[in-house]
C-alpha cells in the first residue's frame, strides 16, 4: 500500500544525498522494520512515507495518494500517521487528554467516540492515570506515550514509529513494542524505524539501511548475520550475538529468538562435574579513587508547581556523594527524578529544600552561576535543546568564546572535541547542526560541553 520508487532525498545546502535511490513497498497489514546506524538515512526515509519530507527524485506513493501532490497530502497523512523521535514535536495541548484528543477533532470525530477513543489509547500506552494533567510536567518516557497516544486515537492505516522508544526505559521500550504489534495484529500496517536489533526480532520484514541506500533486506534471519551488521555499524539482536559468539569457540549451538532458550542449549552441552570446583566471588564494593567529594547532597528534595493542582513530587529526600573523578550510572525508569536531580546539579533548577554542596559551591545560598556552569556541564535529554548557531564549528565554540580564550586556542579546543565524539571534523565542521541525524547531534551537543572542558 506504500510504494517508494527510486527514491532521492537532499537537505538543502547538503553535500549529498541523504536517500540515494530507494525503491521499497510496504504491503498492508506488515510489521516492517527499517534498521540503520545514526545518519543511515532512515528517518529520513520515514518522514518521505507521509510527505513531511517531499522526494529529490523518484515518487512515493501512498494507498493511491503521490506525496508530491500537495492536493493529495491531506489524504496521504489521514492515512499514514507518524510517532516522531522527540516527543515534544507533538504536544500541542495543556491537558493531557485534550492532547490526544486533538488530531480526532481536527477530523470531525463525534465527541463520544473521541471520548472513547482517548480513553483506550491513553490505558495502551499506561497514560490513562494522568490524563487530567500537564504534558509539560511528564518525564521524556512519558511524554513519548502521550505522542503515540495522539496517533493511535487517531487510527491510521499505518502507523510509523521513527524511533518513538529512544527515550523510554527497557520496560517502557518493551510495552511500546508490544502496543504496535497488537495494533498490527488488529490491521494496522507499522514501519518501526530503529537501530536496535532486538527490537526487530518479530518484524515480518528488515530493511537494513546504510549510507542511504538499501544494505540489506529479509526477513529475522539476516540478524544472524554479526559480522555484516558490524560492518554497518549494528550490533545484532543479544540471543543471535550470543550464538554467533560462542559458536566460534565449537559450542555449535543453533540459532533462537530468546535468550532463555540459548541458556538451555548451553546448559545442555556443559559438563556438571567441571563445574564442581567453582568458586562464588564475594561481592565487589567499589571504592571512592579518592576521600574528596565533588557533590554532595543531604535531603535535597523538590516539588514542581507546589501550590498547583499539577504538583509533582520529583526528589523526596535524596542523600548521595560523589568523588572527584567517579564514574556514576543513575538508573530510573522515566519519571523517577534522575533528571531533576542531574539539573540541580548546575543551577538550571533551583535547590529549595535540603543541602547541596557542588565543587565546594553551596547551591543553597548565592553563588556564581557561571562559574558553577563552567565546572559542571551537562549534555540534555533532547541535543536540539543545545544547538542553535549557523554550523557545527561555530556551534561547539560558542562556550570557549565565552570564557574569553584567543583565537587560537578556541580551535583546538574545537576539532579536539568534534574529533573526541567520534566525528571527522573536516567533514562536519561547515554543516549546519540541523541537518544531521538525531545522533550526530547528540554528538555535537555532546562536543559543546566537552570543549568547555568543566571538571
Amino acid at each position: 500500500m506504500i510504494v517508494l520508487d527510486k527514491v532521492k532525498f537532499a537537505y538543502a545546502g547538503a553535500d549529498e544525498y541523504a536517500v540515494k535511490g530507494v525503491s521499497l513497498q510496504i504491503a498492508e497489514g506488515s510489521f516492517v522494520a527499517i534498521l540503520g546506524h545514526n545518519g543511515s538515512g532512515k528517518s529520513t526515509l520515514a518522514k518521505l512515507l507521509n510527505g513531511l519530507l517531499l522526494p529529490s527524485g523518484g515518487s512515493v506513493v501512498a494507498y493511491g495518494f503521490d506525496t508530491s501532490d500537495k492536493k493529495q497530502l491531506y489524504e496521504v497523512r489521514k492515512s499514514v500517521g507518524v510517532v516522531f523521535q522527540n516527543p515534544d514535536n507533538q504536544a500541542v495541548a495543556s491537558i493531557i487528554e485534550d492532547d490526544v484528543a486533538f488530531g480526532l477533532e481536527n477530523l470531525g470525530v463525534p465527541s463520544a467516540e473521541i471520548r472513547q477513543r482517548v480513553d483506550e489509547a491513553l490505558k495502551a500506552v499506561g497514560m490513562y492515570e494522568h490524563r487530567e494533567g500537564t504534558p509539560f510536567r511528564l518525564s521524556g518516557g512519558q511524554k513519548q506515550r502521550l505522542a503515540i497516544a495522539a496517533v493511535v486515537a487517531m487510527r491510521p492505516k499505518t502507523i510509523v514509529f521513527d524511533e518513538a522508544t529512544s527515550m523510554l526505559d527497557p520496560q517502557g521500550r518493551q510495552e511500546v513494542l508490544e502496543i504496535a504489534k497488537r495494533l498490527q495484529k488488529e490491521g494496522t500496517t507499522i514501519v518501526w524505524v530503529t537501530h536496535f536489533a532486538s527490537e526487530v526480532v518479530d518484524a515480518d520484514r528488515i530493511v537494513v539501511m546504510h549510507k542511504g541506500r538499501i544494505a540489506m533486506e529479509g526477513d529475522k534471519h539476516l540478524l544472524r548475520q554479526v559480522d555484516k551488521l558490524q560492518e554497518l555499524k549494528l550490533s545484532t539482536a543479544l540471543p543471535y550475538a550470543l550464538v554467533a559468539g560462542l559458536n566460534k569457540h565449537g559450542f555449535g549451538l543453533a540459532y533462537e529468538d530468546t535468550l532463555e532458550a540459548v541458556a538451555k542449549q548451553i546448559a545442555e552441552r556443559v559438563d556438571a562435574k567441571s563445574m564442581g570446583d567453582a568458586t562464588v566471588m564475594a561481592e565487589c564494593v567499589p571504592t571512592p579513587s579518592t576521600t574528596e567529594s565533588v557533590i554532595k547532597a543531604e535531603d535535597l528534595r523538590f516539588v514542581y508547581s507546589p501550590k498547583a493542582p499539577f504538583r509533582t513530587v520529583a526528589l523526596d529526600g535524596v542523600d548521595i556523594e560523589i568523588f572527584e573523578k567517579d564514574f556514576l550510572g543513575i538508573i530510573g525508569h522515566t519519571g523517577s527524578g534522575k533528571s531533576t536531580f542531574v539539573t540541580h546539579l548546575n543551577g538550571l533548577t533551583k535547590t529549595t529544600q535540603g543541602c547541596l554542596r557542588v565543587c565546594g559551591t553551596d547551591l543553597t545560598a548565592k553563588y556564581d552561576k557561571k562559574r558553577l556552569r563552567s565546572q559542571v556541564g551537562l549534555v540534555f535529554q533532547y541535543p536540539e535543546y543545545q544547538l542553535f548557531e549557523e554550523t557545527v564549528e561555530k556551534d561547539v565554540a560558542f562556550g570557549p568564546k565565552n570564557l574569553g580564550l584567543d583565537a587560537e586556542e578556541i580551535s583546538q579546543r574545537v576539532q579536539d572535541a568534534i574529533e573526541q565524539v567520534g566525528l571527522v571534523f573536516a567533514e562536519v565542521r561547515d554543516k549546519s547542526p540541523f541537518e544531521l541525524s538525531g545522533g550526530q547531534k547528540r554528538r555535537v551537543a555532546l562536543a559543546g560541553v566537552l570543549a568547555m572542558r568543566p571538571s
